[in-house]
């Protein structure tokens, strides 16, 4: 089984998880055997953590062509989400541990799933333009 856990540096194992995905600066990919031992540790840079666009998308697809089967972040944005749910990849939610104790926790069965994207951050319930969904910009008046 192959883990791949958003890292927000590349401390390998004891690198914390990180809150993003399409954006977080390292991934910590994990290889265990058949009696989940670890057989294989490697940190790669993210190479779309800087684009001003698709930064999820182009994650996630590089992310599904590791060869990764489980995916620990803290949050998952919806269009990482939406690619990820086409591919088998499993998605759990793991926050201020390290990707050592967020394995763990994995392989006990104790991280909650991702089963729907996380909000655009900074994005509340009423949109994001300045009249705040209260209709303030009533259009054009004459």
């Amino acid at each position: 089984m192959k883990i791949c856990v958003a890292s927000t540096n590349a401390e390998g194992l004891n690198a914390p998880v990180s809150l993003q995905f399409g954006r977080c600066p390292y991934f910590t990919v994990v290889e265990l055997d058949e009696n989940n031992e670890i057989v294989e540790i490697a940190v790669y840079s993210n190479p779309n953590s800087t684009l001003p666009r698709a930064a999820g998308i182009s994650t996630a697809q590089m992310v599904a062509d590791m060869g990764c089967d489980v995916v620990i972040v803290g949050e998952l944005g919806p269009k990482s989400f939406d690619v990820i749910s086409m591919t088998p990849i499993k998605v759990y939610r793991a926050s201020g541990i390290t990707v050592k104790e967020a394995i763990d926790l994995f392989l006990k069965g104790e991280l909650e799933p991702i089963a729907s994207p996380s909000p655009h951050p900074g994005m509340g319930p009423m949109g994001r333009g300045m009249g705040m969904g209260r209709g303030m910009g009533r259009g054009w008046r004459t």
